[in-house]
């Protein structure tokens, strides 16, 4: 009977219409569906990418860039030197990573190590081995007794040798003040640095670069007590039994012709030539000098000092046209 009902033209047409509109009514259905189910799966990406987005990106870190070197033309007689303020801008440089001999700089070190591990108020007997030392001194002597604070006051202003030996020797161990020393060394990256006495004697392990120098006083200067010492010009050392007095004057001759000088440290050998860290301030703003292997430091501080000065004169001019 189904074949009666498809024998005739009509039948057959219709039929065929039938299963043609079938057909495209189907293709329709199923690309409507890839097409809804792609962007269904395109709009559920865009949506986690955005939920990652505000949830785990980190935000992009913006690195600074260092200050590039300013470079002054100065003329030192110094084998290494540095001018550079305090937030490490170099204005000059010349041998930044030559290790030489810091001579009495030395003691700088010597005080922030005292400082960080002794109390102000200790008492100390002066030993006889102190008092033998051969190199400028305080003149203590032997079975006097002083404390810390005054002790640390007469090597940074003095650059007493006694002082420094008697601290080192305080507790009776010499050696692991000396390590103490090299650890705070490591501590602050000193990498051209190594300390083989307290005082500052030429000695071929007993070295010292002119930025690890800058370093180490950027550092001492931040120490109140440290910063107050080196900026007296002149004091008073009393023993603790009020017998023994010793008056002393700053070996820093820029405390008394710069009035804009802050301190820090000389020191000279025959070997090392005259070693010399200043701190000064200009326009507000503070500035680190270290001279090394000088034949006249004081002539190059001077020379460095003016030289900075020069610049910041001329730049606040450009900026004020």
């Amino acid at each position: 009977m189904i074949k009666n009902i498809f024998s005739t033209p009509l039948a057959r047409l219709l039929l065929f219409v039938a299963l043609f509109f079938g057909f495209v009514f189907y293709a329709s259905f199923i690309s409507y569906n890839e097409k809804k189910l792609t962007t269904d799966k395109q709009n559920n990406v865009q949506k986690l990418q955005k939920a990652l987005v505000t949830k785990h990106t980190s935000p992009v870190l913006v690195t600074k860039p260092k200050p590039k070197p300013v470079n002054l033309a100065i003329d030192l007689s110094a084998k290494s030197a540095l001018i550079a303020d305090i937030n490490g801008k170099i204005f000059y440089s010349k041998n930044l990573h030559t290790k030489l001999p810091p001579a009495s700089t030395t003691k700088i070190m010597t005080a922030v190590v005292a400082l960080e591990n002794y109390d102000l108020n200790d008492v100390v007997e002066v030993p006889y081995y102190c008092t033998t030392v051969s190199t400028q001194k305080v003149g203590f002597v032997v079975g006097e007794k002083l404390t810390v604070r005054s002790l640390i006051t007469s090597m940074l202003i003095f650059s007493g040798a006694d002082a420094a030996c008697i601290l080192q020797y305080k507790n009776n161990e010499p050696q692991i003040f000396l390590q103490q020393m090299n650890d705070k060394a490591k501590e602050l990256k000193l990498k051209d640095t190594n300390f083989s006495n307290v005082i500052g004697y030429d000695e071929p392990d007993h070295y010292l670069s002119a930025i690890d120098m800058y370093t180490l006083a950027k550092y001492a200067m931040n120490i109140p007590e440290f910063a107050r010492n080196v900026s007296l010009k002149e004091t008073v050392i009393v023993s603790v039994d009020g017998a023994n007095v010793h008056n002393i004057k700053n070996t820093n001759e820029l405390l008394f012709t710069h009035d804009n000088v802050l301190g820090v440290k000389t020191g000279f050998t025959d070997f090392a030539r005259d070693c010399l860290v200043f701190e000064y301030k200009l326009n507000g703003k503070k500035f680190l000098g270290v001279i090394l292997g000088s034949e006249n430091r004081f002539e190059d501080a001077d020379k460095m000092i003016s030289a900075t000065s020069n610049y910041l004169s001329t730049l606040s001019s450009s900026a004020g046209k």
